[in-house]
């Protein structure tokens, strides 16, 4: 629940975090200046309350996020597969 701050790098929870890849095919480059991020949390991947989550081009929050977003998305359980897609309007 830390506030975002330009500083930061990876997610900010000492503990409950997890990172993966984007999906096959992203990011994806649209019109009206939008690039979308995507990835997939299987079955055993991040299995607690997601309070945060970042998009950055690091390996496992070792470097300067490009967005990183504090908002509460209820807690992921045990068989579930949760799809993560950001979408960025840049003007």
């Amino acid at each position: 629940t830390t506030t975002a701050a330009a500083s930061q790098t990876g997610l900010q929870a000492s503990t409950n975090k997890a990172y993966a890849g984007m999906e096959a095919g992203y990011p994806t480059f649209g019109s009206n200046q939008q690039v979308v991020w995507k990835a997939s949390f299987g079955d055993g991947e991040a299995q607690f309350a997601w309070n945060e989550f970042t998009v950055e081009n690091a390996n496992l929050g070792s470097g300067a996020p490009l967005l990183r977003k504090v908002e509460s998305k209820g807690t992921k359980t045990a068989g579930e597969i949760w799809e993560l897609t950001v979408t960025v309007t840049f003007s």
